[in-house]
């Protein structure tokens, strides 16, 4: 859907045309005085679409009785114009100042606190669920490559996904919390941008911001201010680097179905994927994690909307101090939940989801050179494979130990053992792929399965 065909459909709406264009990605974002209206895209074949924009409008209303400071629907119910859905708000006054992090986390704390709402049903957060319907519509625009190595990672880190073990317990959760879906007015911060609310795990919501931080610049301090405020650092969580892995193989499909027609989403797309094929933990150019960047700059913006209507209410979640600093009392009679241990199980998750089973390759060491073919002494190699699963999945660095020297030999396997701290060990095989001079290229590949703890 381009400018065109959404100003088409506000016209069929019986909306001004000439309305002024906000943001333009998933959904057109128009203002018309002072509403502001959403115009979805064709959900003649994607029913679903219809489906969300309708559980939207639902949402805002039940945030509204639940006392949650959030945008505020104009119409009760979604409007279908010439197959578009199309829903209807209240415009916000003009924010005082950006939105930033430390603001979004009181309104997760309201969110996670409330129960499933009666009346209609929260869907699962499906993260990954749009990455075909993205992939078809950049169509011949991306390289099929890419598209099959999006979908080989959707594939390993859904499956991934299925297995995690929560810290907290699951509920109502934003599904998109990010800073530019937060407005901040005179009467203080909302939520905007609802149509992602789901019910799931309410890590989902925390993991966007640990990405934001690792992957797209997010400042340290912006982020600390984050979790001081929400109560936790969901990077003390073992599946932490799943859900983190999950939502970047999203965001990167998500850039591509903008490809065919603007030359800098097609850009962005291919240093995405060149970020994750090389497992760069940064990503330069202007990600949809960042902040949406004005239209008229020609940048695929995002489609939180614009302004909405400002409510009242609304207060913060009951706090305790447990070790260090503030976390939220997600706990059963009073006892504060204790932080999972790393364990074997927990780097199958993090490590295998990363490729679908080749866990890295590329990596590398400098070796020492005689007569003989080079090779990589086995602490060597160990410290190399420990510090590039850490630097991949997120977790800590593993203890990992190598039993024998590798040899600077193409094909060349060795095994070693990563043992976590509940004593449970996990096989990784090293396989020389290439040599040149004095360094030794390898890819790594963990175990399937996992062996525990001796006694």
């Amino acid at each position: 859907m381009d400018e065109m065909r959404a100003r088409e459909v506000l016209t069929a709406a019986g909306l001004p045309g000439g309305a002024e264009l906000l943001a333009l990605g998933e959904n057109a974002v128009f203002a018309v005085g002072d509403l502001v209206v959403k115009t979805g895209r064709d959900a003649t074949d994607h029913p679903e679409l219809r489906e969300r924009a309708e559980r939207e409008v639902a949402v805002a209303r039940w945030l509204a009785a639940s006392g949650v400071p959030a945008v505020r629907a104009a119409e009760p119910t979604a409007r279908l114009v010439e197959g578009h859905p199309v829903t209807v708000w209240h415009r916000l006054p003009d924010a005082v100042r950006p939105s930033e992090p430390r603001d979004l986390a009181p309104l997760l704390t309201q969110v996670h606190a409330l129960p499933a709402p009666e009346g209609f049903t929260l869907p699962r957060r499906e993260l990954l669920g749009g990455v075909e319907r993205w992939l078809r519509l950049a169509g011949d625009a991306i390289d099929p490559a890419d598209a099959d190595y999006l979908r080989g990672r959707r594939d390993g880190f859904a499956k991934a996904a299925a297995a995690l073990a929560p810290h907290l317990p699951p509920g109502p959760i934003h599904g998109d919390a990010l800073p530019r879906n937060v407005h901040v007015g005179p009467e203080g911060a909302v939520l905007v941008d609802l149509e992602t609310f789901s019910f799931d795990l309410r890590e989902h919501d925390l993991v966007v911001l640990a990405l934001s931080r690792d992957r797209y610049g997010l400042p340290s301090d912006a982020y600390d201010a984050f979790t001081e405020a929400y109560g936790w650092d969901v990077r003390a969580w073992e599946g932490c680097a799943v859900l983190r892995g999950a939502r970047e193989t999203a965001s990167c499909a998500w850039v591509s179905q903008h490809a065919p027609a603007n030359p800098k989403a097609l850009a962005e797309f291919r240093r995405r994927v060149a970020s994750l094929r090389q497992d760069d933990p940064r990503c330069a150019g202007t990600p949809s994690d960042r902040a949406s960047t004005p239209v008229r700059e020609g940048v695929f913006p995002s489609a939180a909307g614009g302004g909405w209507t400002v409510p009242s209410g609304g207060g913060r979640g009951t706090r305790r101090r447990v070790g260090y600093g503030v976390r939220l009392d997600h706990s059963k009679n009073g006892a504060p939940m204790a932080l999972p241990r790393s364990t074997a199980a927990t780097w199958i998750l993090s490590a295998v989801a990363v490729t679908s089973g080749v866990l890295l390759t590329g990596c590398s060491a400098s070796v020492s050179v005689g007569k003989s073919d080079p090779k990589l002494s086995a602490d060597e190699l160990a410290a190399t494979v420990s510090e590039k699963l850490a630097r991949t999945t997120g977790q800590p660095e593993p203890d990992i130990t190598c039993p024998e020297d590798l040899a600077g030999k193409v094909g060349t396997t060795t095994r070693c053992e990563l043992t976590a701290d509940d004593g449970s060990t996990l096989g990784v095989t090293v396989t020389v792929t290439s040599v040149d001079g004095e360094r030794i290229n390898f890819g790594i590949k963990a175990d399937e399965t996992a062996s525990p703890a001796a006694g």
